[in-house]
């Protein structure tokens, strides 16, 4: 269901060299057909520059309703969120970062209603070392955004040691660790992993990497991963081994493509999966690309097997430098569906566009439509 927009205003840019701000509020109208009170979204933010090229930034969001609705239970009057981050960039490019925390705010404020995260990066020509983490409250609400998951928390370190050989082929080669854990802090670890791999990168920009994984897992909610079958159940804990191998080749030629492929455990059984793009430049008109996923999965009874197939041819074509069209087809036999979206995009002045959408959902077998929609939408740059 769309909501009726009333009006909104954007006002951003630099005020000098040190500071800039944003700000920008819209308006949406009351609809009665579901009980939605007219509601005010407003976002302001500023930023100020520190040392040769860091910056620390000030962010405050506001979701105010003006209405009541005539729910069973009446929507929230308000939820805000204000936040600091700090942007680390040094002048040598060594170190690389960002730390933030933001927090939410409700009627009746709740405890535990905050969000923090790090990421750390130091790169120098043969060392890359990369932490990142994030704690995320369990009654952490930010209405205006997404949360995937509150009252989660996870860490993850990478590191990599390259080497550049006397070499006609080889770029530079060397291994590598990745180390990610999630927990609950009510009720412990629910996910980690550990690949140990080693990537190598060529002259003609390809690269190979090969990775040894190890996961485990703990469910916290029922899982079906062929959607046939009994279900995995909720607490239930599972280890997986395997083998992953990417390869991408030299993407400067007419003709190139990228593929992954899985062999190993999963769940109580086992995975070999396969996943590639093809790519093909017929310069200067256009780019035929074609993604192909093929999932085996093999797990004893009472649990299904399946194999999964998704297929999607796409074309971008150019015909001048202001009319381009785009077209793809997406087939899922997992959810027995045939996509087309097709687009026309004119572009008739600088930042200012025509698009024409037009997208066909059918049952492959037989050849049935499901739905189809027409949309178009037109964007005008004011350049006052």
């Amino acid at each position: 269901m769309q909501n009726p927009i009333l009006g909104g205003a954007r006002l951003s840019g630099r005020v000098n060299k040190q500071w800039r701000v944003g700000l920008m509020s819209i308006q949406t109208g009351r609809d009665k057909a579901i009980n939605q009170p007219s509601i005010n979204y407003s976002v302001g933010a500023v930023q100020r520059q520190v040392f040769a090229r860091s910056n620390i930034a000030a962010l405050f969001v506001n979701k105010q309703a003006f209405t009541t609705g005539e729910l069973g239970i009446a929507p929230r009057q308000f939820n805000r969120l204000a936040g600091l981050d700090y942007n680390l960039a040094s002048a040598n490019n060594r170190w690389n970062g960002k730390v933030y925390y933001h927090r939410s705010f409700d009627p009746n404020q709740p405890k535990d209603a905050y969000s923090h995260g790090a990421n750390l990066l130091f790169s120098t020509e043969n060392w890359e070392v990369n932490w990142q983490h994030q704690l995320t409250g369990r009654n952490f609400n930010a209405e205006v955004g997404f949360v995937p998951r509150p009252g989660i928390r996870w860490a993850s370190l990478i590191a990599e040691r390259m080497f550049y050989p006397q070499s006609r082929t080889v770029n530079r080669h060397g291994p590598g660790v990745w180390q990610q854990v999630q927990w609950d802090p009510q009720t412990g670890v629910t996910d980690h992993s550990t690949f140990l791999f080693y990537n190598t990168r060529f002259l003609n920009t390809s690269s190979l990497l090969v990775s040894l994984e190890h996961k485990y897992v703990r469910l916290l909610n029922n899982f079906n991963p062929t959607g046939a079958g009994e279900d995995f159940r909720t607490g239930e804990e599972f280890s997986a081994r395997g083998i992953f191998i990417n390869y991408e080749s030299d993407a400067r030629r007419l003709f190139s493509y990228e593929f992954e492929t899985y062999h190993g455990e999963y769940y109580l059984g086992y995975l070999h999966s396969f996943e590639g793009e093809f790519n093909y430049r017929w310069q200067p008109y256009g780019l035929f690309t074609l993604n192909l996923t093929y999932n085996r999965i093999r797990l004893p009874g009472p649990y299904a097997t399946a194999n999964l197939w998704l297929i999607g041819p796409r074309l971008d074509l150019t015909f001048t430098r202001s009319l381009f069209f785009t077209t793809f087809v997406q087939y899922n036999n997992q959810t027995n569906n045939l996509n087309i979206n097709s687009r026309f995009q004119w572009r008739f002045q600088p930042v200012s566009d025509l698009f024409i959408v037009y997208t066909d959902n059918y049952f492959p077998e037989p050849l049935l439509a499901k739905n189809r929609a027409l949309v178009v939408k037109l964007n005008y740059w004011l350049n006052l």
